[in-house]
């Protein structure tokens, strides 16, 4: 009897140290993938040969992978990638610190409320979230940019709503290059789903 609950045991332990070890693996790889397709995207939006790339006014990639990455993963795993998105952002872009941090979480945690009432799983869906997002990011930089940097805004608040056009104009494109990418390298595992609790 001892004998047969240890190993019992031993088989237990044994399956939940496999399993911790799949997770951590399917933890590592999206993070690398994420991190990854983010620096291509920077890469080419930050490229002077862009269309109007010489007047400051690029089309905001990295709003696909943050929106991507709000409708597929989980909350914490979510956060933590666009964390760093933002951090890379602001690096990269010479902004502000905190700047694309602050304007990405504020869209994710929005996602994160739309999300108990859509499933987002259309491409039409997601279209209106990335007008719902652009509308987002738009009035958190005028405020970041008006009251907590006060820099003079004029200007670049007409070269964002240019981006913004920009933005929507590419979608149709480079979204779902982003998400075949995404799905083509990542199964979906119990550590990223998504709760579907959904009241809709």
């Amino acid at each position: 009897m001892t004998e047969t609950r240890s190993n019992i045991n031993t088989g237990t332990s044994g399956a939940l140290f496999k399993t911790s070890l799949a997770e951590t693996d399917t933890m590592v790889k999206t993070y690398s993938l994420y991190v990854g397709i983010a620096f291509c995207l920077l890469f080419v939006q930050t490229n002077p040969m862009l269309p109007l790339g010489n007047h400051g006014i690029r089309p905001d990639l990295l709003l696909f992978l943050v929106l991507n990455a709000a409708v597929t993963l989980s909350a914490v795993h979510c956060a933590c990638i666009i964390f760093i998105i933002g951090y890379t952002f602001d690096t990269v872009s010479g902004s502000p610190v905190g700047l694309f941090i602050s304007t990405y979480l504020l869209i994710f945690g929005i996602i994160s409320l739309l999300r108990r009432f859509y499933n987002f799983n259309t491409r039409i869906e997601l279209f209106g979230l990335l007008l719902l997002c652009l509308i987002v990011k738009y009035i958190a930089l005028y405020f970041f940019l008006c009251f907590v940097y006060e820099y003079h805004y004029n200007n670049l608040l007409k070269t964002i709503l240019y981006e913004t056009l920009f933005t929507i104009i590419v979608f149709p494109l480079v979204f779902p290059l982003i998400q075949n990418a995404l799905n083509h390298n990542l199964t979906p595992g119990k550590v990223f789903a998504t709760k579907k609790s959904h009241g809709a």
